[in-house]
Order: C-alpha cells, then structure tokens, then sequence
C-alpha cells in the first residue's frame, strides 16, 4: 500500500489534471451539466440599477431556469451612459447593453459591436421609458413648478454634464424643446428667445456631475434648489424615504430607454440565445409592472401604476403634455444642432460663462470636463474585465477617472435605494489615472 503522504499527493496531481476540463466543460454549448454557471453580462446605464437589481434579474434568471433546466448567472455594470458606452468600445465584454438613449447605441453598432438593424425589435428597441421632471426641495419653497422657474435669478439647478451623461443631453433637450414649443414664458418658435433662456438656465447650473445619479446624489447632500432628472429617480428617492418632493412641468419630454445585444461579445461567450433572452423577458407585462414600480413608464409613456405617484404639476389631474426625440428632428438632428462643436448648447454655455454669470469654482472645473474612463487599458483591450460577480454577488463597476471603483453586495437590498455598504478596491497603476493638464480643462462640453 502507498504512504498516506503519497496517496495525498496523488489524489491532489489527479484534481488539478482534472480541473481543466470541468472549466473548459462549463463554457460549452451543449445541453447538460457542462451548461451550469454560464455567465451572461449587462452593462446598464445608473437610473435602472434598482429595479434590475432587486426584481428583474432575480426573476430572469429564475424564469430561465424553469423553462430550461439550467442555470444562468447574470453580472451588471452600471455607469453614466456615455462613460459606459466607451467603456463598450474599449473592451468591456458586455452581452447586453441597456443604456440612456439611442445615440449610444448607435455608436456601438457603428463599431459593429451591436447590429445595425436594433432598432427595428419591438417598440424601436425601447425597453421601458421616464419623463423630465424636477426634484425641489420639501414644500417647494421657490415655487418652481414651469421651465421658466429654471430662469429665475437665484435658483440653483442641478443638471448632468453632457459629455458624460445621457441623462444630461434628455434635461437639456427637454429645455429647449419647451421653450420651442412656447413652455419657458414666451411665444412658441422664437429660437432666440430660447437660447437667451437656455443660457441664462445654464448660468444658474451650480454643480455639473458625470451622471445622473450622482447629480441626484448632490441634491440630496443640499446643494440647489432644483435637480433636473428623471422622474423614476425621484420615485426611487420617495421610496427610500428621501424628504424632497417632485414636479412635473405641464409639458416635458419622453425620456426613452433603449436596450440591444452586442452581438460580438454574445457571439465569443457563446450566450447569444441567453442576451435574446434577457430582452425577451424585459418586453414582457411583468417586466413593466416592475418597471412600473420603480417609477419607469412603458414604451409607449403610460405613466408609472402602481407606484408612489411624484408631487404636483402645472395639471395634475391632466398630467402633462409629453413630446418625445422625434418631435425636436430626432437625435441626429438634436445631437450635432444641440451638443456639436457650434451647437446651441454648446454656445449657450461658453456665452454663460463669458458673461460671468457662472463663476467656476474648482469643483465645478473638475466636474466640467472629466476625463476619459480608463476601463480600456492595453490589459482590457487583449481581454475582457474579469467577472467578478453575479447579481447575488458583489456587482463591478467599470473604474472611470471620476468614478471610484466599488463593489457592492445587492442580494439584501436596504431600505435606501442607495446602498452604503461600499467597499473601495486599490487604486489601479498610475499610468491609469488621470494626468494633471486634464484637471483644468476649458468648460466646452464635447460628447
């Protein structure tokens, strides 16, 4: 008989021969227990991670494992729409992409990550959709109940920085289109009228933040009177108990949420079938009565039922008057006449700034102009960023320059619709980070 030492040590060299074979066995595409812990990846804009976390990925993947017999997990990445969409484009292996806006998209299909034809799946790809709204302060002590309260001399408003946030490009789209359409205090078509009011708008904008949810995080630190969102994170911030109250101006746009797969990456994890999948499922009734829950409306703008309804409007027993992209020439019309090197936007915020009406402080220079997220190194471009976990597990978040990166655990929701149970990793190497000619950065915002 061998030694027990000897027989250890074979059994521990028969183990690792063998354990190869049962990973390369977990990546395959046949039918059997080889098809156990496939991996399926999201990358999603900030405002959904609520409603994902918490009801519809557990129920995806649930739903799939009753109609398949297998096992699917599901990791998702959430960032600023436009940092995550060059996070795409860099190298982040996502299989699924649900994002702020179509022009994002768009950019991935460009790259021929994502199919030129996305747009022609049900509802022109849109998953779910929101409306502009504004949070004030409990009470509304300013009355800000129009656009033309924006344009008040001391109102503070918060907004995203369009370089970086789709949520941003929707509140300034929607500002403009208001004013166009006779919503900001003067007759409906005078384009000069409504950039005089989008720069004098701007010239009340105290902090640009890279994205949505963190411009709702500052509101809710103090900072402004009025935060330009959507309006399901003011429904997530009601839920979580957060004490500000939202309007819903009597007209405002259709914030529409797109979703595709990104072929390529689903194609090389062989998790084509599963990313149909994942949107399938989110096309279906109790998909949206979740969505609806969190304070999102269907594709077509039926307004969030049941759900904590947001506070009042111009007409609330109306609800207001929604125009959508499509009304303002679509987005490339919007994008290159709104957000382009001369844009209305673009000359509306350097003339606001010229004129002294916004005294940049150094936060608000930081903030003006982040830099690029640095998710694509040469690492990141040879392979994809390591699965770290699961919707039951600590979720990743992709490292941008203004962006820490986190892991956060959101199998046990709490009662915060924020999790605080945050946990910093290690700085990457230096040459990821940012250098010091990107920290003082001209103002000029370029997507």
């Amino acid at each position: 008989m061998l030694p027990e030492m000897t027989r250890l040590r074979f059994a521990l060299a028969s183990a690792a021969l063998a354990l190869p074979a049962l990973l390369a066995g977990g990546c395959g595409d046949g039918a059997g227990p080889k098809d156990a812990g496939r991996t399926l990846i999201l990358a999603a804009y900030s405002a959904p991670r609520e409603v994902l976390d918490r009801e519809l990925l557990p129920a995806f993947t649930e739903s799939y494992r009753a109609t398949t017999g297998k096992t699917l997990r599901v990791e998702a990445s959430y960032l600023a729409s436009g940092a995550q969409t060059r996070a795409v484009l860099g190298g982040f292996a996502a299989d699924v992409v649900l994002l702020a806006m179509a022009p994002d998209v768009d950019k991935l299909a460009a790259a021929g990550l994502v199919s030129k034809t996305w747009a022609e799946a049900p509802d022109g790809g849109v998953i779910a959709t929101s409306a502009v709204a504004f949070a004030v302060r409990t009470g509304n002590p300013k009355s800000i109940l129009t656009w033309a309260d924006l344009a008040r001399p001391g109102v503070q408003v918060l907004t995203p920085n369009p370089r970086t946030s789709g949520g941003a490009m929707w509140n300034v789209s929607a500002l403009w289109g208001a004013a166009l359409r006779g919503h900001a205090g003067f007759p409906p078509g005078d384009h000069e009228a409504s950039y005089d009011y989008l720069r004098t708008v701007l010239g009340n904008v105290a902090v640009l933040d890279k994205g949505g949810r963190e411009s709702i995080l500052t509101f809710e630190k103090g900072v402004g009177d009025v935060a330009i969102t959507y309006e399901s994170e003011i429904v997530a911030g009601q839920r979580a108990g957060r004490k500000y109250d939202a309007v819903l101006p009597p007209s405002t746009l259709l914030v529409e949420i797109p979703a595709a797969v990104v072929q390529e990456n689903a194609a090389k994890h062989g998790a084509t079938a599963e990313a149909e999948a994942l949107l399938a499922f989110l096309r279906t009734d109790a998909a949206r009565a979740a969505f609806a829950r969190h304070g999102f409306r269907a594709p077509g703008g039926d307004p969030p039922s049941p759900s904590p309804a947001p506070a009042s409007t111009g007409d609330a027993a109306a609800g207001p008057a929604l125009f959508r992209i499509a009304d303002l020439g679509g987005w490339k019309t919007v994008t290159p006449s709104l957000f382009g090197p001369q844009g209305t936007f673009t000359r509306a915020w350097e003339g606001a700034v010229a004129a002294g009406d916004r005294a940049l402080t150094p936060s608000r220079a930081r903030l003006s102009r982040p830099s690029e997220p640095r998710v694509h190194d040469r690492k990141h471009r040879q392979k994809a960023p390591p699965r770290l976990a699961m919707f039951t597990s600590p979720i990743c978040t992709p490292r941008s320059s203004s962006a820490r990166l986190t892991m956060r655990r959101a199998a046990a929701p709490s009662s915060s619709h924020r999790s605080s149970s945050r946990r910093r990793l290690a700085r990457p190497p230096s040459r990821c980070r940012r250098s010091s000619r990107h920290r003082a950065a001209p103002p000029l915002l370029r997507r």
